[in-house]
């Protein structure tokens, strides 16, 4: 009886927990608050659409894929400079706006890492550095909440892009505020923005049926 009792217990486990592997995601969208100004749109094709150099990356290769944008910012994202005389863009008095970019993803996922090329090579004084990630599983108008500062304490240009880690959570909407860059420069700017993940399964047809026939089962076992 304990040995039925066993094989029943797995045969459900194995229907309801089929398991995925962390996969490295590109958005499919982002939104910027200061679009109407920015100098490099994200609707240029900057941020998410896979602007590397070599093979497409991978979960496997990426930390090693360089960005194309090593001579210019145009093939990634950055702000206008407000004050065309130069300066720090969060320097005290400036009264910018803190950029805002709002990512979709083609389904939800539990995300543990957010990654990102830098700022051409040229301009990494502009490259974003300090960020507040929230997360939405009711997509881009939904509602972001789970609040989660991360800092790139240095640059990287457009060489190997940074990792930064944080508390698995489930999302298929990602919000990201920048609050300071690292030069203190006049613009703030990203190469490539990907995320680290693996995917919430849902229940399939299947795997639904296959609990049904377990509770049948059960039952008649009583």
């Amino acid at each position: 009886m304990k040995m039925k009792n066993t094989s029943i217990l797995a045969l459900s486990l194995s229907l309801v927990s089929p398991g995925f592997a962390a996969v490295l995601i590109t958005p499919t969208g982002v939104t910027s608050i200061t679009d109407s100004s920015d100098l490099f749109k994200v609707g240029d094709g900057g941020l998410i659409n896979n602007s590397l150099i070599g093979t497409p990356a991978t979960l496997a290769n990426y930390t090693t894929t360089t960005h194309v944008n090593v001579t210019s910012g145009s093939v990634g994202w950055v702000t206008a400079d407000p004050a065309p005389a130069g300066g720090d863009y969060f320097g005290p008095g400036e009264n910018n706006p803190n950029p805002v970019l709002t990512f979709a993803l083609d389904q939800t996922y539990t995300l543990t890492d957010f990654v990102f090329w830098g700022y051409f090579n040229g301009g990494t004084g502009n490259e974003a550095k300090a960020f507040t990630l929230e997360f939405s599983t009711t997509g881009t108008s939904g509602t972001f909440s789970g609040t989660t500062p991360l800092t790139q304490p240095t640059a990287v240009g457009t060489g190997n892009p940074a990792t930064l880690n944080f508390a698995a959570v489930n999302a298929n909407a990602v919000r990201i505020t920048i609050t300071d860059n690292q030069g203190g420069i006049d613009r703030v700017g990203l190469g490539e923005v990907k995320f680290i993940g693996s995917a919430v399964p849902e229940p399939s047809s299947t795997a639904l049926l296959g609990l049904g026939g377990l509770a049948l089962i059960l039952r008649r076992r009583k």
